[in-house]
């Protein structure tokens, strides 16, 4: 087995004790354990760290198809928006019509 000196050197090395293994737990912190109870250890991490790659790949496709649908979206929105705009100018059109040709009480024929 390989045994780490520094972040770049490992040197060769053999266990002298096959039942005890110490872990890092993170943060410099070491724990002691058996060889059953560093295989659940590792099992439940590599679980963890498993699910959690799912949980960002989920995240990850939805901001994906966020961006996807985003134009689209903006398309739909700038059309609507041209349309309340024409639906503005027609009817401002027939009321200035309207007001123009309307009979007020008092004209005289």
């Amino acid at each position: 087995m390989l045994v780490p000196l520094s972040a770049s050197m490992y040197v060769n090395g053999s266990l002298a004790d096959n039942d005890k293994f110490l872990i890092d737990i993170g943060t410099g912190y070491y724990v002691e354990r058996n060889r059953q109870d560093a295989i659940d250890y590792f099992k439940r991490k590599v679980a963890f760290v498993t699910r959690e790659l799912e949980r960002y790949a989920k995240i990850a496709q939805e901001k994906v198809n966020i961006r996807e649908c985003k134009p689209s979206f903006l398309l739909i929105l700038n059309f609507t928006f041209q349309v309340l705009v024409c639906i503005i100018v027609i009817f401002s059109f027939i009321y200035s019509y309207h007001r123009s040709y309307s009979i007020s009480p008092t004209s005289s024929r």
